[in-house]
């Protein structure tokens, strides 16, 4: 009934002279992943007369009435606020963004399937409705850094582990603060931002020493960030600039900084990094299930022989190497652990290279049948 009247509104509004209006949806867009919270966007035309609201709408339900600010104006297509901010690069679909321009829904929805809807209306009554636009909510991924090796110098890189929880199915930009005693790039090698790629749960980020340095420790600390990045819209006919607000698609968890040291002299016989990949942190299985495990390793000055898994202190299985490989290259080892007893789980691995020396990953805890309920 209510879509009967929008439609009747509309068609009376036509007929008395106005142009017909129309109203769409601009972010985000039909067929896209976002993460939670969001805010939603329209661009609007034909209207005659100043726009004063737009009402969205998710799987039927009203989620919001948004006023007019700043003043949209009439315009027979897309007003010059939009115009200027539709300039502004795209943010990728998975992206959480806070625009302050006309019509502008802040949302935070439960994860799901949505399909929104936007109804604009402008100042003598005059509707326009939008199609439909189809999206999936996902919650927003929670990032997180280890130091994995926390000692670096000269040939022997020190290693931060960045790991994401939750929606995996695309690549995932970080951003990161280092802070040292002296710039990026002086001490170690030049780093920047790292993508974690679809499909995976964490990247590495490598603190490559350089030579020589002052017989002296330095520090690096780096620190995930979630700061915004501000873009501004200038407007002739709005009544101060629209500011849009791009934010990291993420939240910083804890551990959210780690240190790794660089230290004059070689480490010599070091051990090796490795870190568990595979089960995700919290992950929960049934009682009984093979839990399949991932242990990433990576030796600067040797290869990884052997991988033992570990519950706890207890030894739940080994995968072996027997080939060769180039120092500095990344080996992945596998172990499947069968028959899994219901409870919660430390998960960690202990790797030993072709030098005899001996490193742990960081414990993983996951949780099994009716531990799978607790928090």
């Amino acid at each position: 009934m209510r879509r009967i009247l929008y439609f009747t509104f509309a068609l009376v509004a036509a007929l008395a002279g106005h142009a017909q209006p129309m109203v769409d949806i601009l972010y985000p867009t039909d067929g896209s992943t976002v993460t939670t919270p969001l805010s939603l966007r329209v661009g609007w035309g034909g209207f005659t007369n100043v726009l004063e609201s737009v009402e969205y709408f998710a799987n039927g339900q009203s989620i919001g009435i948004v006023s007019n600010w700043p003043i949209a104006y009439p315009a027979t297509s897309i007003p010059e606020p939009q115009l200027e901010i539709s300039r502004v690069p795209a943010p990728p679909a998975s992206s959480s963004i806070v625009f302050y321009s006309p019509f502008t829904l802040y949302w935070d929805p439960s994860p799901g399937d949505y399909a929104l809807i936007a109804l604009a209306t402008d100042a003598q009554g005059v509707m326009a409705t939008s199609a439909p636009v189809n999206v999936s909510v996902v919650p927003m991924p929670v990032v997180t850094v280890v130091a994995t090796q926390p000692i670096a110098s000269p040939g022997s890189p020190g290693d931060f582990t960045i790991s994401r929880t939750g929606y995996t199915n695309s690549d995932l930009t970080v951003q990161f603060d280092l802070g040292t005693y002296a710039a990026n790039g002086i001490y170690h090698a030049s780093v920047s931002n790292i993508v974690i790629p679809a499909g995976a749960v964490s990247a590495d980020v490598l603190i490559n020493a350089k030579a020589p340095l002052a017989n002296q420790t330095e520090t690096v600390i780096l620190t995930i960030a979630n700061f915004p990045v501000p873009l501004y819209s200038k407007s002739k006919t709005a009544a101060s600039p629209s500011l849009v607000e791009l934010y990291p698609p993420y939240m910083p968890g804890s551990p959210n900084s780690a240190t790794v040291y660089i230290e004059a002299k070689a480490r010599g016989r070091h051990g090796p990094s490795v870190k568990l990949s595979q089960p995700r942190p919290g992950q929960r299985f049934p009682s009984g299930a093979n839990i399949g495990i991932t242990a990433n390793t990576i030796d600067a000055n040797g290869y990884v022989t052997a991988v033992d898994f570990f519950d706890g202190v207890k030894l739940i299985g080994e995968s072996l190497n027997t080939t060769s490989i180039s120092p500095g290259v990344p080996v992945a080892f596998n172990f499947t652990w069968t028959n899994a007893p219901a409870g919660s789980h430390a998960l960690r691995a202990r790797a030993m290279d072709n030098l005899g020396a001996i490193q742990f990953s960081t414990s993983v805890r996951v949780f099994v049948g009716s531990a799978g309920r607790l928090r």
